[in-house]
């Protein structure tokens, strides 16, 4: 009886940790008859590489070296099956990284063209991102806004010559630093840059 404890209390452990790690990829554990399906679901917008990890494994069979297996956008599968007598142990680790196919790269740039801002005599109003496709602090910052629907527009100063030297006069003319860390941001006319913390800064516009 204290065996059988110990098992479903392991199990119970490793679920938890594989849920608390990260919201985008998640890990779920089935007991099927001494047989241990190990799922992994994709919880985000983008096709993600998922490399799993098994240490210290004790009373398990079926695991040799780590498993890496790519997950189609809001999807599930079975990563792996092991097979256990009666008491087993392990600890569970995973890393992940997206992998943006074209379809998922035509389907963003859509979403960001839609945000493009048309009416410049509006650029005081909302939020106004100048947006530079090269910037990965950039890309984090838009796609942060898209994906909590945050309202707000994009000026594109990667190919556009005129939006950059709006950026740069509207710096100016608020007397901040010229010495940016993009992205630059307008809240209401409100201009900020080289953030900290952008992810903070972000939150706070929800």
């Amino acid at each position: 009886m204290t065996k059988y404890i110990i098992r479903i209390a392991l199990i119970f452990f490793v679920s938890i940790s594989a849920f608390s790690q990260q919201k985008d990829i998640e890990f779920k554990i089935e007991d099927n008859d001494k047989t241990l399906s190990v799922i992994c679901f994709n919880n985000s917008e983008v096709t993600q590489e998922v490399v799993l990890t098994l240490k210290e494994v004790k009373g398990l069979k079926g695991y040799s070296k780590p498993i890496t297996k790519t997950l189609a956008p809001k999807s599930k599968i079975n990563f792996i099956d092991l097979t256990y007598d009666y008491v087993y142990s392990y600890k569970l680790a995973y890393s992940k990284k997206p992998v943006i196919t074209s379809e998922e790269k035509t389907k963003k740039l859509k979403e960001k063209n839609a945000h493009l801002l048309e009416d410049y005599t509006k650029i005081n109003e909302g939020i106004v991102i100048f947006d530079d496709t090269e910037c990965t602090r950039c890309s984090f910052a838009t796609n942060f806004m898209m994906e909590n629907n945050i309202d707000f527009k994009i000026v594109d100063i990667s190919k556009n010559e005129e939006n950059l030297k709006l950026m740069w006069k509207t710096i100016r003319e608020k007397g901040l630093s010229l010495k940016v860390k993009t992205p630059v941001i307008m809240v209401n006319g409100e201009v900020s840059h080289s953030h900290n913390d952008l992810q903070q800064f972000l939150e706070g516009l929800k």
